[in-house]
């Protein structure tokens, strides 16, 4: 699409999309515990939904009995084919959440799952979101997965600063941003054997931390945090998800929302051993927090159903109302 930069452009293809399923797939039961609750809360029977981003539809499988007051967009023709495709009775169509095409007050509800996250311009998409809304209508986004890393990147490309990785609190993924004035001295101070591959980083940090990722090189990031962490132990480190956090509150007090909720909520769904949760058959817990997501073989504290699957999925949940 013509408003998209090249932040957005990533997410025009199914197989990225495709690769949350994964993770996803153990979680949705709990996953769409929370997003019915909230929906049942702020939704009116009557409500007009649009869901900006619709991906190849993970927030109708989780809620299919809302499909058909959902009118999805998603910016990727290729990937609005393939959800079609799987499913024929979704109301879809292309377009850009930086040029909606409808006209203003169009619908009661807009919402949002794992999206926000990945635009450039969140003031711009919000300032879009809010001309669709209705007087008092409700902007709602979900994150069950890590925020997207490649926004923070993207901020900070071609500023005084480059985000460096770093341990994050509870194991999430982290940045420290370092001043560019300060890099000659962090190569001076490590190795010399070291010093290629930081001097590679700086020059394209979001290349190196995404490839490192991919290939499997984390001991690499994990390395030159260790490093830029003793170099400079009083920048502090932010996580990707504070980082969108901070990011959409910002953009939705400037323009012109009124925060009703936005915390970590959890949903909770208890499954037989069955399907899917046979591949792991000592897993008594499965448990995601907001892309952090770990596997137990003892349910929590023991309060559960006798010979059932306990599935927590913990979202980072904005709810909002255009003023």
């Amino acid at each position: 699409m013509n408003d998209a930069s090249p932040l957005e452009d990533r997410w025009t293809h199914e197989d990225i999309i495709k690769s949350f399923d994964t993770d996803r797939m153990f979680f949705r039961p709990a996953s769409a515990d929370l997003v019915r609750s909230i929906f049942s809360k702020y939704i009116a029977p009557s409500d007009k939904i649009l869901e900006v981003g619709s991906g190849l539809g993970e927030l109708t499988k989780l809620i299919p009995e809302y499909q058909s007051r959902i009118t999805q967009i998603e910016q990727s023709p290729r990937v609005s084919q393939v959800n079609k495709r799987t499913n024929p009775e979704t109301n879809l169509a292309s377009a850009n959440v930086y040029n909606l095409p409808f006209p203003d007050g169009s619908f009661n509800v807009v919402t949002g799952y794992s999206v926000f996250d990945t635009l450039a311009d969140l003031p711009k998409a919000l300032t879009e979101t809010r001309r669709v809304l209705t007087a008092k209508g409700k902007f709602i986004h979900f994150l069950d997965m890590a925020a997207s890393v490649n926004t923070l990147f993207w901020t900070y490309k071609n500023s005084n600063y480059i985000p460096f990785p770093a341990h994050g609190k509870e194991g999430e993924a982290a940045a420290r941003l370092i001043p560019r004035s300060k890099l000659k001295n962090l190569l001076l101070s490590v190795s010399e054997e070291k010093r290629g591959f930081y001097e590679g980083y700086a020059t394209d940090p979001e290349s190196y931390y995404v490839l490192s990722i991919k290939n499997n090189s984390m001991d690499l990031l994990d390395l030159l945090a260790h490093d830029v962490e003793n170099f400079a132990p009083d920048v502090s480190s932010i996580t990707f998800n504070e980082f969108f956090y901070n990011n959409i509150q910002a953009a939705l007090k400037q323009t012109g929302f009124t925060t009703i909720e936005a915390e970590r909520e959890m949903g909770t769904s208890f499954m037989k051993p069955q399907g899917i949760y046979l591949k792991y058959p000592n897993r008594q817990l499965y448990y995601n927090n907001v892309g952090n997501i770990e596997y137990f073989n003892q349910s929590s504290k023991g309060h559960h159903p006798l010979n059932q699957i306990q599935i927590v999925s913990i979202l980072h949940t904005v709810v909002a109302q255009k003023k």
